[in-house]
């Protein structure tokens, strides 16, 4: 099989991986994608997340700060920041950056929301249907 030029195909193979617990090679596909299109905020979340479920809950803090120092001079998704809150178990600062991105209709919530795994760990709080309600998905 050739190699992957196509920086979302890593992405998609990374999310599979993390739902398998496979993280050092969930690592390794979100690294192509960055070495494919450069340090994308996604890209960064996306690895938070992936510390933060591997249990490097200091290397998903970096991640965090890394974005929302980003977020200062640039353009980061609040969707990305409640990614990396929600990984790492705080779910007030999760729900608040989720609130933001439903207001700001943010697109990718919205995409992955209703059954992105990365928003398990949220799931069970009434608050999620309510954004659901919102977002304008069905719950």
């Amino acid at each position: 099989m050739g190699q992957l030029d196509f920086p979302p195909a890593h992405e998609d193979i990374a999310v599979i991986y993390g739902m398998k617990g496979r993280y050092e090679e969930a690592a390794q596909e979100i690294n192509k994608a960055i070495a494919l299109n450069g340090r994308m905020p996604h890209y960064v979340a996306a690895l938070g997340c992936i510390d933060a479920n591997s249990g490097h809950k200091d290397e998903a803090q970096k991640m965090l700060k890394e974005l929302l120092a980003r977020e200062q001079t640039e353009y980061v998704s609040s969707s990305d920041i409640a990614l990396v809150y929600a990984a790492l178990g705080d779910k007030e600062k999760a729900f608040a950056r989720l609130e933001e991105a439903i207001t700001k209709g943010v697109h990718r919530t919205n995409v992955n929301l209703k059954v992105g795994p990365a928003w398990d760990s949220l799931r069970s709080d009434p608050r999620f249907a309510e954004l659901l309600r919102r977002a304008g998905l069905p719950q």
